[in-house]
């Protein structure tokens, strides 16, 4: 949240900054202007002064995001920020407009000079190196912390830059009686302040009505959260922009008999893959629905291979194979046997297996006993453990039984010292 913080507090001095620049090199082009009795230098003037004023707006929207969070206030006040992106578009078009009228009085212009004034024309190189470094240093810091009133006064400030060539232009070409050049080169650049301007109020009124201004995010955020162990679906992810922030609202679907524990791990892993991957959300809310339709990946060690009617081998450890079954509703389908290959070894032999089968994304595991090592990271994993009775079941009896609700859970490990048992 401190990040979060510094990050407007920089735009901010950012904003400050163009918004102070911008201002004096305004009153400078507008005094050159009225010394030198030059009026496109003296309306570049004016264009720089609204420039200002979007950009002060978006610095004291950014002033007022950065403000803590109060008791009248509990979501802070981000959306001051876009608040002034919908100023500063507004004043963009403004100007776009205040561009296309000097140019078209320019296009029928027909007068000229005999030669080039050389003080107006110096203002107008000199205006088209500050601007640079405005719009440099503001898209630059836009991009960091995630501004888009920032960004917009970045994209206004390039456009400075051709309509200070313009200005240059205008300035230079009447002593060679090519008039209408500044005119026709004026009105093209409006048009684009204007497009600029249009883009930035549409989006922030999209925002302001909670629009899906980023369907790419939602779709990364739905693979990452999906991709949790334990989580059996994600739908109704809602994005919610807030100036520089966003937050995240999300149902994710669980296993129904998942317990308080288990419902709270999957919803704390969800919120920090979503804050490990994605930087500019701030808050993510998670709501947990148990899954409608249950589909459950199984693990049951047996004493050989004969589809459903594998005998159940009760020692995990020492199985000679695994069968993965997936349970959907009330179809079994075995998808796999999987031979033990730690047969051999003296120590370890169940924790060994545990740690192969993880990769297998499974839910449940059927045995007899397990150790302790083996239990709590297959809790950890949130992994399901139930008791299988006997040698004498069949792997259908044994989902039989589990989905007739007759098989234990086991909740605690049933040996506690790993390294002188294999399961």
């Amino acid at each position: 949240m401190n990040d979060s913080l510094n990050k407007i507090a920089k735009g901010k001095v950012v904003a400050l900054w163009a918004s102070a620049v911008t201002a004096g090199l305004a009153i400078v082009k507008y005094i050159v202007g009225v010394c030198f009795e030059s009026n496109i230098l003296k309306a570049d003037a004016v264009h720089g002064l609204a420039d200002t004023a979007a950009i002060a707006a978006s610095a004291f929207g950014l002033y007022l995001a950065s403000r803590a969070k109060t008791e009248w206030f509990p979501y802070g006040l981000y959306r001051a920020e876009t608040l002034a992106l919908l100023l500063v578009g507004t004043l963009i078009i403004f100007a776009g407009i205040d561009l296309l009228k000097e140019g078209i009085v320019r296009i029928r212009s027909t007068g000229g000079g005999d030669r080039i004034p050389l003080i107006p024309a110096a203002t107008a190189v000199f205006s088209i190196a500050v601007s640079a470094v405005i719009a440099w240093r503001e898209l630059r810091v836009s991009r960091e912390i995630q501004s888009r009133s920032l960004e917009a006064n970045a994209k206004e400030s390039f456009y400075d830059i051709l309509s200070s060539l313009v200005v240059l232009t205008g300035i230079i070409l009447p002593a060679y009686n090519i008039p209408y050049i500044e005119g026709v080169a004026i009105t093209i650049i409006s048009l684009l302040v204007l497009k600029v301007g249009a883009e930035s109020s549409l989006r922030s009124v999209l925002i302001l009505l909670d629009a899906n201004t980023d369907e790419r995010l939602r779709i990364a955020i739905e693979d990452a959260v999906a991709a949790i162990r334990g989580i059996k679906g994600v739908n109704e992810i809602r994005i919610r922009e807030a100036g520089p922030f966003k937050m995240v609202e999300m149902r994710i679907m669980i296993s129904p008999s998942a317990t308080v524990y288990a419902a709270n791990v999957l919803s704390e892993r969800a919120k920090r893959v979503i804050h490990e991957n994605f930087e500019t959300i701030e808050t993510v809310f998670v709501d947990i629905r148990p899954a409608k339709t249950e589909i459950y990946r199984a693990i049951v060690p047996v004493s050989s291979i004969d589809g459903m009617a594998s005998r159940v081998f009760t020692q995990f450890g020492k199985s000679p194979y695994y069968a993965v079954v997936r349970i959907d509703g009330d179809t079994d389908e075995i998808e796999d046997f999987y031979l033990n290959e730690f047969l051999q070894r003296e120590r370890h032999v169940g924790l060994n297996v545990v740690k192969s089968l993880l990769p297998l994304n499974i839910d449940l595991l059927f045995a007899n006993q397990i150790g302790e090592i083996s239990f709590y990271i297959l809790r950890d994993n949130l992994i399901d453990i139930y008791k299988v009775s006997g040698d004498d079941m069949s792997l259908s009896e044994v989902i039989a039984g589990f989905r007739d609700g007759r098989l234990e859970k086991i909740k605690r490990p049933t040996r506690f010292s790993e390294d002188r048992v294999s399961n």
